[in-house]
């Protein structure tokens, strides 16, 4: 199983990407949903492992696994 993660800026953004998905003929998804930042966190280490970049503040993320 991948974990696939969309990043959205919106609520809007990330339906339309759900409705996408789901237009898909062959799309098997597992747990699809949207998550807001505060119950998923996208910590980007590359820059400095100390202090990693937030990647998804005040985003709106679709989640599902395949």
């Amino acid at each position: 199983m991948k974990l696939r993660i969309h990043v959205c800026n919106n609520d809007q953004d990330a339906d339309k990407v759900i409705e996408g998905l789901n237009a898909r003929p062959n799309f098997r998804a597992l747990n699809l949903r949207k998550i807001d930042d505060y119950h998923l966190v996208i910590n980007d280490h590359c820059g400095s492992i100390d202090s990693p970049d937030l990647k998804n503040l005040g985003k709106v993320c679709v989640v599902y696994e395949s």
